[in-house]
């Protein structure tokens, strides 16, 4: 199936948050801190990583970490201001996500290849540009990847008003690179992902993740193609070297 839909594809625009780097499962553990710390209660990892993705994915503000910050302090009855929270999610993220955020496998030898054949890589995330500049000069690991020289072009959350499912930040892409919607592929991990990616006009691979498990039949629906791990794109690839 790969062969059909990789064919003639020269631009690749990746998520970066559980896609390049496994880190979901890293703001899962964030936010149970928060809420064990601040509201003394405990919630699933599967709760808040759907919780968290509609509150991002349903934000009109330009700020929706900020709107979930605000989610959580109305839905558990935290008795923090907005801003106390954020700041405190903040520095709990801080440490984790220099240690213990790593690589998807692959995701170094699939940048390697593409890049060795001249694709046109383009990174569109949701994460902030705090924590793109933290895997870029913190993390051990995620250095690996080489953010800064890798991508022709990086777009955060910063850059648009709208948060995946919205298609904004994929037209933005296409319009900032110039890039034909045939040429590019995108290559996601989650729903609201894929979704922002069709809408946008775009060919998407999904990635399998852990913890979009519950979205696995959808996915498997929406996206162009439903893989393991990006070592089938790379193997895909290797072999033209």
């Amino acid at each position: 199936m790969l062969d059909n839909i990789l064919k003639d594809k020269n631009v690749f625009i990746f998520d970066l948050d559980g896609t390049l780097i496994d880190s979901v499962g890293v703001w899962n553990k964030v936010d149970q801190k928060l809420l064990r710390d601040l509201g003394g209660v405990e919630v699933s990892e599967d709760v808040i990583n759907i919780n968290r993705d509609h509150i991002l994915g349903s934000s009109t503000s330009g700020t929706p970490y900020e709107d979930y910050v605000q989610y959580l302090k109305e839905k558990y009855n935290l008795d923090k201001p907005v801003e106390e929270l954020y700041s405190y999610r903040r520095s709990i993220a801080n440490a984790i996500l220099e240690t213990e955020v790593k690589l998807q496998p692959y995701a170094k030898e699939l940048i390697e290849v593409l890049k060795e054949l001249g694709m046109t890589l383009i990174l569109a995330t949701t994460t902030t540009k705090r924590n793109i500049n933290t895997y870029i000069n913190d993390n051990e690991d995620t250095k690996g990847l080489d953010i800064a020289n890798s991508f022709s072009l990086i777009l955060s959350v910063e850059d648009v008003t709208h948060s995946k499912p919205d298609p904004e930040i994929f037209y933005k892409v296409i319009e900032m690179s110039s890039i034909e919607r045939s040429a590019a592929i995108v290559i996601e991990d989650s729903l609201v992902g894929v979704k922002a990616a069709k809408a946008a006009g775009l060919d998407a691979i999904a990635v399998r993740e852990e913890h979009s498990n519950e979205t696995t039949e959808e996915l498997e629906n929406l996206a162009d193609a439903y893989i393991d791990s990006l070592k089938e794109i790379y193997d895909f690839y290797a072999k033209n070297i």
